[in-house]
């Protein structure tokens, strides 16, 4: 008996390893490792499916400035709140949450739409200036902004991952370039005009 429970803490305690080298340290999200996975997952079942799949690219703007006025502990406080409301939208168990980098953040969106996609994009960007966390050197709002790169494909692509990751990237500079605090769908988006996003209910409805 003390054997195998030695085994099953020895087994909680790996798990919760693995658990742990997946999810960024400061936001709670999962990290760039795990997106990277889970980009590859998601990509092999586009392959064998007819539905589409979107990435999100989100920057906070202006975060220097803001880590430079309001110091760093107050810029951590700012990139969790923006990664609650990420988690917050894209709350189905297929998406992928996941912190990209310093302050951006990326989406997986499995059997989502590019205008689907452009949507909850917007309602991220909408309810994190709702936060109203004030940033009074922002050269875009008085309050912390963001901006979004979307990008989609269909099942028929003939791209790989790596290219709409690419092209969401691209989308998010071309919004930095617009003045930011803006949702930018790549162009070359071509997914199917519909997929299967059934989002789940928020609490309460």
């Amino acid at each position: 008996q003390d054997f195998d429970a030695l085994l099953d803490r020895i087994n909680a305690q790996a798990e919760e390893l693995k658990r742990l080298s997946f999810e960024d340290a400061l936001t709670g999200v999962k990290n760039r490792r795990y997106f990277d996975e889970q980009l590859r997952t998601a990509w092999a079942m586009l392959q064998r499916t007819n539905q589409p799949l979107s990435l999100l690219i989100l920057d906070v703007d202006d975060f220097k400035r803001y880590n430079d006025r309001y110091g760093h502990q107050q810029g951590d406080a700012a990139l969790r709140a923006a990664a609650q409301v990420v988690t917050d939208v894209l709350r189905r168990a297929v998406d992928t949450v996941a912190r990209y980098g310093g302050e951006e953040f990326a989406a997986i969106l499995p059997g989502t739409s590019t205008e689907d996609a452009r949507a909850l994009a917007e309602r991220v960007r909408a309810e994190v200036m709702a936060l109203s966390l004030t940033h009074d050197t922002s050269k875009v709002a008085n309050v912390v902004t963001v901006t979004i790169g979307v990008a989609s494909a269909g099942a028929r692509s003939d791209m790989e991952a790596e290219e709409l990751l690419r092209l969401a990237d691209e989308a998010l500079y071309t919004g930095k370039q617009s003045g930011k605090n803006i949702v930018v769908v790549a162009p070359e988006s071509c997914a199917a005009e519909t997929g299967i996003r059934e989002d789940e209910a928020s609490p309460g409805t």
